[in-house]
């Protein structure tokens, strides 16, 4: 859910944090929404972003709008008296999107997510694979998706023009192919260095 505000004030009442852990009513909707992320910088309006997961995002959806826009604005005014409403609110429900379902890929113990990544990218035989689960370290963002979506059009006009098989290279994150900058998926992704290099403003992905 984000929130935006075009009173550029607004964004002093935030604290200079990228990550903002908020203090919670006491009430039914305690810890529901109590993490939000801070990307005015970047986006160069006041603007917040509420993270709501497992259960919880699942009766989420199934909310109104307006619903979901009480229920965030009472954390946020328990925490930040004097915030106004926002001027525009943005909910998204990935759950109701029958080709996504809600989820992307992440961590699981016991398993090397890294290797998990970029097996899911190999090709078999002739169909090819793309998504942010099979970008390696740009796993779980927008940038991951496109660029092995690059991959993937790239790899398949090779079956199309050769009868060969595409051989990829030695490094997990990249893979030899035509009119396709390999580079841009070799490069440190987001979460390289784990939930710092995440969180990083300076993290390319964040511009």
């Amino acid at each position: 859910c984000v929130f935006v505000w075009d009173d550029q004030a607004v964004a002093q009442l935030f604290p200079k944090k990228f990550w903002i852990e908020l203090i919670s009513n006491q009430d039914s909707t305690s810890g529901r929404w109590t993490t939000f992320l801070n990307p005015s910088a970047q986006k160069g309006k006041p603007t917040l972003v509420g993270w709501v997961a497992g259960k919880d995002a699942m009766r989420m959806e199934d909310q109104t709008d307006g619903e979901v826009k009480a229920e965030m604005m009472s954390n946020l005014k328990l925490m930040f008296p004097d915030i106004p409403e926002p001027d525009r609110v943005v909910i998204t429900r990935w759950g109701k999107e029958p080709n996504v379902l809600g989820a992307y890929s992440h961590y699981v113990v016991g398993r090397d997510f890294l290797d998990d990544s970029s097996a899911l990218g190999d090709p078999v035989g002739r169909i090819m694979f793309a998504g942010e689960a099979t970008a390696v370290t740009w796993y779980a963002s927008t940038k991951g998706a496109w660029l092995t979506g690059q991959r993937a059009a790239s790899e398949m006009k090779q079956y199309l023009t050769a009868d060969n098989v595409v051989k990829r290279s030695s490094s997990p994150e990249t893979v030899v192919v035509e009119e396709f900058d390999e580079s841009d998926l070799s490069q440190p992704g987001p979460h390289s260095n784990g939930i710092q290099g995440y969180l990083s403003q300076d993290d390319p992905i964040r511009k």
